[in-house]
């Protein structure tokens, strides 16, 4: 029982903090500006996703503020299908808005970049990592199945090596081309 609370410390601790350090260190990519809007835009577009899919398989949600921000609560408990199609409607927002774009722009222009940014929004947010789309999709489908604590602690543990791995990759590249060059 003592290892399970260290263990689970240990976890909360570092999923607080890898993904603080992440977000401070990507901050130093924007050298250009118009990224850094493109960047915000696309994710708006992801959120946007969200709040549509939500409308039309839950009927609606309620607004809250919190520490953290603005955040959406479902009028209703989902299913986990509908849970798992909203968490997928974010990512698929995305991937729509970047390949409208791209077979209407050519490379080169700021659409372009603002379509290949939606492409890498999506990917991002396909990952495994928990509070992550990815994260949501696969928690329904183990929840659905039934799978038990074991393939929880197994997703949990994925998603701190993911996000372990990029943090690290982050840095070395950093530290390789210099603050704003990776």
């Amino acid at each position: 029982m003592q290892k399970f609370k260290l263990r689970n410390i240990l976890y909360q601790s570092l999923s607080k903090i890898f993904p603080a350090v992440f977000w401070i260190l990507i901050i130093f990519a924007f050298d250009m500006p118009y990224v850094a809007i493109l960047t915000l835009i696309s994710a708006m577009i992801h959120e946007l996703g969200h709040i549509i899919a939500t409308v039309f398989l839950n009927g609606g949600f309620d607004i809250r503020s919190g520490l953290s921000g603005l955040r959406l609560s479902f009028i209703r408990r989902p299913s986990y299908l509908e849970e798992a199609i909203i968490a997928a409607a974010g990512p698929i927002a995305n991937i729509v808005t970047a390949f409208i774009l791209l077979l209407i722009f050519k490379t080169g222009s700021y659409i372009y970049v603002f379509s290949i940014l939606n492409l890498l929004t999506a990917i991002s947010n396909l990952l495994p990592i928990e509070s992550y789309d990815g994260y949501r999709i696969l928690s329904c489908i183990t929840e659905y199945f039934e799978l038990g604590e074991t393939a929880s602690s197994l997703l949990l543990c994925l998603s701190l090596t993911i996000e372990a791995s990029i943090l690290t990759l982050a840095l070395y590249l950093i530290r390789s081309f210099g603050a704003g060059h990776w």
